[in-house]
């Protein structure tokens, strides 16, 4: 879609990453070129050149954009889970479904595969920041790291895997996060976090 009107530095920024994140989710990384966030906004290469310098540094802008928004929200569950506010199971679906909506770790997964370190960098200091943030305001710090690696590392595995193995087994598609729901409930309770799971008690039992 075209944009005509007159824009802020900002707003040009902002619907050239939304631009950015639709391309690269849509054709892949060899199709994201300043020309064809230009074209599909409706301005021109030089424009573009002029906000983010090269196409590598539209690449780092995008990948920090796509980074802060799911970091963001993985951090808002975990401090949510800590302090009573939600459940494990709520976690685990909001990682999940931020996934789903983004492409966000199936991203993070091919980047780290390919080894694109200059889209991966920005997502992982991303992460990193807001970890950091979250345990210098809560004496937890080595809680939050294990966390939070646990669940990013499964659920990357879930979105590279899961739909073709829960499909090979015979089991329901939301079965990976039912099980990593009962195994984080157990890890909250060795590791002194107050959290309650939705999952049934045998399912719980089950994963002990």
């Amino acid at each position: 879609m075209s944009i005509r009107k007159r824009l802020t530095p900002r707003e040009v920024r902002g619907a050239a990453l939304e631009a950015a994140e639709a391309i690269l989710l849509e054709s892949g990384p060899q199709a994201l070129t300043l020309k064809a966030v230009a074209a599909r906004i409706g301005r021109t290469h030089a424009n573009l050149l002029h906000h983010f310098g090269s196409a590598s540094g539209l690449h780092d802008a995008l990948g920090r954009h796509m980074a802060d928004r799911h970091t963001a929200k993985i951090a808002e569950a975990i401090r949510n889970l800590h302090e009573g506010r939600g459940t494990v199971h709520d976690m685990v679906e909001g990682l999940f479904e931020s996934n789903n909506e983004h492409g966000g770790l199936h991203l993070m997964s091919w980047l780290s595969l390919t080894r694109n370190e200059a889209m991966l960098d920005p997502v992982m200091q991303s992460l990193k920041g807001h970890i950091d943030e979250f345990s210098s305001r809560q004496d937890i710090e080595n809680g939050v790291v294990d966390l939070t690696m646990l669940i990013h590392l499964v659920a990357i595995g879930d979105s590279v895997m899961g739909e073709a193995m829960t499909r090979m087994l015979g089991t329901e598609r939301s079965r990976p996060r039912e099980i990593v729901t009962a195994i984080i409930e157990n890890w909250t309770r060795a590791t002194g976090w107050k959290a309650t799971s939705q999952l049934p008690e045998q399912e719980v039992r089950a994963a002990e």
